[in-house]
């Protein structure tokens, strides 16, 4: 951990702590960014290149109609009602020498946990880097509403004023499961939902501007899509973001030349996967995504709306539960007139990104690193540049109370990330009589002691009865350590207002053993900060951040 002021100390303003530090981190996202052996560079092909250099491979390769692409993003634009800076950014994509820096993430409730915000403004910021080396580059984020797991999308956290997790949920119809999330029209009860957790959100002077925003946003019937566009285009339009919803039916017809590539080139799209397979495996890394021998990497949409799931066999190509069977040639012919009616899986889905936009960098979270060290690959079997992949900016928000418990308790960041319980056992020592430890400890040491004294004298009259003494010691030892845990939660019950304010550390900070930014909802911070929160976290990207930031606002 690196602090401006002292080491592990939230002392300073900000806090740079190592991913390896962070809990629950793959050995696969450390060695990518440790880039210390010759497999990352395998594994994330042009991951050392230039982005300089890239963005000539890029324009090299890139065949989409650019005046058809700006149109349909004018148009998708629109309906979220971007600022004027969004379209200025369309009309700069539409010349043939700009590229774009994408990120995206699923179509989550209220724009979900706050590491989506991140993601977006990661891109921001890059684009404003190369801008400065002359590279025409616009940011992108591509709106993952194909997915059909509509319970992944359908809950956030936020806090309430004693600092308790509350958890927003929206219920599906019943006729819904099963189609892509972004289709998916909100209930009537979303409007109330939203009422009832900013009621029992702290009341600020930025809770009425928020109110507002949700209501203009998550209205009942609006499509799960575009609430999500509309939300992300008032946060961060000003930004120039160009949002971008895949459902749309001219993206569709935009990536009908990579389904149709897909499609053709199914049997080695599966052969290289399974390569790359055994080449994770033999490095004792764990595959992303399944590849069975029936992977097929498109889903088909059916005329129920539903999302299916297809594979391939010896007899051809079948929906996953086998009720619909296609042949190469029936698939081309709907990718060729019918292309809405395919969805990439996630596996192909970075490719369609990349051919449907001039992409130059995608800026993604751990878990997408280590998708792409799988599906890198799928480039080289589809024979197309492979976009270099960045870690999004990582932060934790601290409120200024936070930090002075922290700072009271000589608790650092790292400290926290150990969890609440081995903290509080910590403290709890640390609070409790010293005279009474002592006596304890002077215990256990005259017991160890007297058994030592007599151990040989018992033995030699009867050498089975050590087993006997020797459990009789650890007994007693135990129950020294019984009495000690149980005077230490008697502490800790007595001493409520101390418990009390480190629990509030624990429940905003690593609420529910969790990092923050996969908690709770970014919007949890703009009521607390207002709008200008999404300023102070832009501010403190620099573009190259390799280590988490734990920022007090």
């Amino acid at each position: 951990m690196n602090c401006e002021a002292a080491a592990d100390s939230l002392a300073s303003e900000t806090c740079l702590i190592d991913y390896a530090e962070l809990p629950s981190q793959t050995r696969l996202l450390l060695d990518f960014l440790a880039r210390d052996s010759k497999l990352p560079a395998e594994l994330w092909p042009n991951g050392a290149t230039s982005l300089t250099d890239f963005a000539k491979d890029v324009l090299a390769n890139y065949t989409t109609d650019r005046d058809r692409l700006a149109e349909i993003l004018i148009e998708e634009n629109r309906i979220y009602e971007s600022p004027e800076a969004v379209f200025r950014n369309i009309e700069r994509l539409r010349r043939p020498g700009s590229v774009a820096v994408i990120s995206g993430q699923q179509a989550d409730l209220y724009g979900g946990p706050a590491y989506s915000v991140y993601k977006a403004l990661s891109a921001v910021k890059l684009v404003a880097k190369l801008t400065e080396k002359g590279i025409d580059a616009v940011p992108v984020f591509w709106i993952a509403t194909e997915d059909h797991d509509f319970q992944e999308i359908s809950s956030v956290n936020f806090r309430s004023e004693s600092g308790e997790i509350l958890n927003a949920t929206i219920p599906i119809a019943d006729s819904d499961r099963g189609r892509p999330v972004g289709n998916i029209k909100l209930p009537p009860c979303v409007e109330r939902v939203a009422d009832d957790i900013v009621s029992a959100l702290p009341e600020t002077g930025f809770t009425k501007e928020l109110r507002e925003l949700l209501s203009e946003s998550y209205s009942s019937g609006a499509t799960v899509g575009d609430a999500f566009g509309k939300l992300f285009a008032r946060l961060l339009g000003k930004y120039g973001l160009i949002l971008m919803n895949p459902l749309n039916k001219g993206i569709r017809e935009l990536s009908a030349p990579l389904f149709k590539k897909a499609i053709e080139h199914s049997d080695s799209i599966r052969s290289q996967l399974h390569e790359r397979d055994e080449l994770l495996a033999s490095h004792g890394y764990h595959s992303q995504v399944n590849i069975g021998q029936d992977f097929f990497p498109l889903f088909h949409i059916g005329e129920d709306g539903n999302r299916i799931a297809l594979r391939k066999d010896e007899s051809g190509i079948r929906t996953r539960d086998g009720a619909i069977h296609y042949s190469s040639e029936d698939l081309l012919e709907i990718a060729e007139n019918r292309p809405f009616e395919l969805s990439p899986n996630v596996i192909l889905r970075p490719l369609v990104q990349d051919f449907v936009f001039p992409t130059v960098c995608y800026i993604g979270g751990p878990a997408e690193v280590a998708y792409f060290a799988q599906s890198s690959t799928v480039y080289e079997a589809l024979e197309r540049p492979a976009t270099p992949i960045r870690l999004r900016s990582s932060f934790t928000i601290l409120e200024p109370r936070h930090r002075r418990t922290m700072d009271r308790y000589e608790l650092g960041f790292s400290d926290v990330l150990r969890g609440r319980e081995a903290i509080l056992a910590e403290l709890a020592m640390k609070w409790s009589p010293k005279e009474v430890h002592d006596a304890l400890d002077a215990m256990e040491t005259r017991i160890r002691e007297g058994f030592e004294q007599i151990r040989g004298t018992v033995t030699s009259i009867d050498p089975t009865l050590e087993e006997h003494l020797e459990k009789r010691r650890l007994k007693l030892e135990w129950h020294l350590e019984a009495f000690r845990k149980k005077f230490l939660k008697a502490g800790l019950r007595s001493d409520g207002d101390r418990i009390r304010r480190v629990d509030d550390v624990f429940d905003s900070v690593y609420p529910e053993g969790v990092l923050q930014e996969r908690s709770l909802c970014f919007l949890d911070f703009v009521n607390r900060y207002g709008f200008g929160v999404v300023d102070e976290i832009h501010a403190r990207i620099t573009g190259h951040d390799l280590q988490h930031i734990a920022v007090v606002l």
